[in-house]
């Protein structure tokens, strides 16, 4: 069960919005985005979400390592070539 509580009110997340043109042989374009399914416990379980989650204050360097961590660790990209 999901409680606010839980968590540091100081928290900090990092989240990834990552989009890509999607070309097909005809000559049309979509822009589509990367989104994951929401796996914990909580109000919004099993929903679309953009990968994400909260820097490690003891683990992650900046908020950058953190959205390069919780990519890999949501969709197995282990590389992400530009970051901003």
């Amino acid at each position: 069960r999901y409680a606010a509580g839980d968590y540091p009110p100081w928290a900090l997340a990092a989240d990834v919005l990552a989009f890509a043109v999607q070309r097909a042989g005809d000559g049309d374009a979509a822009l589509v985005a990367l989104l994951v399914e929401r796996g914990r416990e909580g109000p919004y379980r099993e929903m679309l979400a953009w990968p994400g989650g909260f820097v490690d204050w003891l683990g992650d360097a900046d908020a950058e390592a953190a959205a390069r961590r919780e990519l890999c660790e949501e969709t197995g990209l282990a590389e992400a070539p530009w970051l901003e």
